[in-house]
This record gives structure tokens, C-alpha cells and sequence, in this order.
């Protein structure tokens, strides 16, 4: 796949006079790895003066990488800062060390090819990074990088571990087509801007642990040939949740709903309606004259019971489908699973009613524990791990406007 299939420039350069070498000349007819010690230092010397570095092409090894990061003005904190910098096609021989390294402009490492371990940890990217069609050889590390900038790692190639751990990726991140052969790690890192993972391909097992995406996820095109891992992952981003993350994420896409709401909504499920539903029993059996003293009161005030039963079951099993009884309908609120904003189902919406129980023994402090408790929950909502939630009402499975396979539906609000 060439740099151009991924939409990655590749303008020609001078070649290297050197047999074999393919580096951009720096200084007359030779690359920074031929260049003589004095053109070499005085190349160098234009770096402390903020100039940019052309390393296409160029072989580089451990002492060459030491005295261009050596040759870097430092910034406050003592990190070298790397004006606009080109190592497309670059070949790094010996050990990468870019920690804490700041690209102050644009950086790329278009078709690079990383023969040892590299490691950018700590590096502040300020411009557009790339690292489009990159070969990572061996062990990579972007744990705590920063991406002010768009990221580009659309078509690179990672033969052994990749870690992007702490990450910040505060644009676009592109991934597409990305091919990872062994384990990578995603934890705890922050996607900000849109995610895209399309045709990318994960040899061996990845997670996403902790990870936020806030921006739209792109996730459900890439192929995973063992399960992914999105512990504790929080999707907030147009789309929501990928399928593969929904029993794993954490959803952020309601405000809880306040305690009166909600206990109006339950006034009007479990007090309200099933009162007047046997009252209208026994006002039949009332009006019933003429069969009052042949059982008709206790026929007509036991139909009023079990109708109510009935119909309170039947608001339990449209609340696991779709979110909402009669009372929260009219309320507007939505029972919601708490880590993926999905419908509970028939059984957790079963099982929760029963585990009110526990909010009722103790003088019913669990039907005010809402008030203080921070997710506005019941401890029947903490043991079925629900939310109530304003708004995000649901069809049942099947409708047109019932949950999607990937997550809440968009809107995150």
C-alpha cells in the first residue's frame, strides 16, 4: 500500500549521492547520515535557531537521534522542542527515544520504518502528526503522548505491542487500515475529537479500558479477532457506544433524573393507577344490587385486584423494553441500564422491582437515598446497575425508532 492510497503527499527529494541511500540531501549532495562533521553541525545549529529537519529517506541511528534532539532549543520544562520535522521513508536502526519530545509544527513519519523500540511517551504533538503507512517493528510506546493536532495512523503496520496509554487525542484520530499483530492498549486514553478505526485489524487482543470517546467512535468496522475490552470505557460522542462495547462501557448520555420526578412518575405507576383500578371494582360490586349477597363484592373487588396486578406487570415489562411505564412516560424519564444507555430487558426490570424491597424495609430510606446519592439511585437501582434518566424514551425491539445495535442513539443529551 503506498503513501498516496492512504492520502498521504509524497513529494519527491533530492536523493543522497551515497550507493544505496535513498536520504533527502541536507547540505550539498549528501544526507544528514553523510553529511561531514562540519556541515553536520552547522545543520544542527539551525535547529536551536527553530529551523525545521528534512530526514526523509535518511538511516537513522542512536548517535544521529541523540545529537538532533541534543541540537533542540528546550522549552520551559526542559523538553526538546522539534520544529516542523520530515522523516517520511525514514529508517530508524537503533533504539527510538522521542519522550517528552514537543513537535512544535507539523510532523511526519509517513512510511517510516521502526526496526527496534520506539517509544514517544510523554511527547506533545502540536501540529498534524503522521504516521501514515509506519512500520513499528518492534515494542511501541505512545503512553501520555498529546495530539493537539490531527493524528494519522491510517495503513501503519505494529509487529509487536503498541501502547497509546494516557493518550490525549485532542482532533481527529485515524486509525483506518491500521494492522496490529500482537496486543495493543488503548487505556485510559482520551479521544476527543472523532475516532475512526475503519478496516483496521487487530491480530491479538486489545483494550480500551477506561478510555473516553468524545467525539464520534468509528469503531464497529474493524476487525477483532479476539473480543476487545472497553472497561470502564465512556462513549459520549455522536453514535454512542460501538455493539462490541455496550455490555462493557460506561454511557454518559442523560441527566439523571430528580428524585420528585420520579417519585411522582412512581406515584402514578404503583399508587394512582392500580388504586383506581380496584376502586372500580368495588364500585362495580356496589352497584351490583341484586348479586351483593351472593359473593358478587368479593368477585367483583378480587377482579379489581388481579387487573391491577396484571396491568402493573404489564407496565414492568413495557418498562424492560423501552424504558418507560405509564408514570415515567408521562414524566418523560427512562430506565436505563447504566453502562450503555440501553433498555434493561424484561428480567432486570423484574428482578429491580423486586430489590425494592430493600428500599422499603428500612423505613423507605432507599426511596429517598436518590436525593444525596450522586447517580440518583435507589439501592435497587445500585444492585441492578439502572439509571433513571430524563427523556431517551424507546420503542420496543423492532420498531423503527427502538435502540440501536451500536449504542444510545445520537444526541448524547
Amino acid at each position: 500500500m503506498t503513501l498516496t492510497e492512504l492520502g498521504v503527499a509524497d513529494p519527491p527529494w533530492e536523493q543522497c549521492s551515497q550507493p544505496g541511500c535513498l536520504g533527502a540531501r541536507a547540505r550539498a549532495d549528501s544526507c544528514l547520515a553523510h553529511l561531514d562533521e562540519s556541515a553536520l553541525v552547522s545543520v544542527l545549529a539551525g535547529l536551536g535557531r527553530g529551523s525545521g529537519l528534512d530526514a526523509r529517506g535518511v538511516n537513522i541511528d542512536f548517535s544521529l537521534l541523540s545529537r538532533i534532539l541534543a541540537a533542540c532549543p528546550r522549552d520551559t520544562w526542559g523538553r526538546p522542542k522539534l520544529n516542523r520535522g520530515r522523516f517520511d521513508r525514514a529508517t530508524f536502526s537503533a533504539g527510538v527515544g522521542f519522550e517528552r519530545v514537543v513537535f512544535t509544527k507539523g510532523v511526519s513519519f509517513a512510511g517510516a520504518r521502526f526496526d527496534v523500540e520506539a517509544s514517544f511517551t510523554g511527547a506533545r504533538f502540536e501540529g498534524p502528526a503522521r504516521f501514515a503507512g509506519a512500520s513499528f517493528k518492534a515494542p511501541t510506546s505512545f503512553d501520555e503522548a498529546t495530539f493537539a493536532s490531527q493524528a494519522w495512523f491510517g495503513g501503519a503496520t505494529f509487529g509487536a505491542t503498541a501502547s497509546f496509554g494516557r493518550s490525549e487525542f485532542s482532533n481527529l484520530a485515524w486509525f483506518g487500515r491500521a494492522e496490529f499483530e500482537t496486543d495493543a492498549a488503548f487505556d485510559d486514553a482520551i479521544f476527543r475529537g472523532n475516532t475512526n478505526f475503519d478496516g483496521a485489524n487487530f491480530g491479538c487482543h486489545v483494550r480500551f479500558a477506561g478510555s473516553g470517546f468524545l467525539g464520534e467512535a468509528r469503531l464497529d468496522q474493524a476487525t477483532f479477532n479476539h473480543e476487545p475490552r472497553y472497561d470502564g470505557a465512556a462513549f459520549t460522542g455522536k453514535g454512542g457506544a460501538p455493539q462490541a462495547a455496550v455490555r462493557q462501557a460506561v454511557w454518559k448520555g442523560a441527566a439523571v433524573a430528580p428524585w420528585q420526578t420520579r417519585a411522582v412518575a412512581g406515584l402514578v405507576d404503583f399508587g394512582v393507577f392500580p388504586a383506581a383500578v380496584v376502586a372500580a371494582g368495588l364500585i362495580g360490586a356496589l352497584l351490583e344490587g341484586p348479586l351483593r349477597y351472593n359473593g358478587a363484592l368479593i368477585f367483583f373487588l378480587g377482579l379489581g385486584v388481579l387487573t391491577a396486578l396484571g396491568l402493573t406487570v404489564r407496565n414492568l415489562i413495557d418498562q424492560g423494553e423501552t424504558g418507560q411505564t405509564t408514570g415515567k412516560r408521562r414524566r418523560g424519564l427512562t430506565l436505563v441500564n447504566e453502562r450503555d444507555g440501553l433498555p434493561v430487558g424484561v428480567p432486570r426490570s423484574l428482578g429491580r422491582q423486586a430489590l425494592h424491597i430493600l428500599d422499603i424495609l428500612p423505613a423507605g430510606i432507599g426511596l429517598l437515598r436518590p436525593l444525596w446519592n450522586a447517580k440518583g439511585q435507589t439501592f435497587a437501582d445500585t444492585l441492578a446497575t439502572t439509571l433513571v434518566v430524563e427523556g431517551r424514551g424507546w420503542a420496543p425491539a423492532g420498531s423503527s425508532s427502538g435502540p440501536q445495535a451500536a449504542g444510545p442513539p445520537p444526541g448524547g443529551g
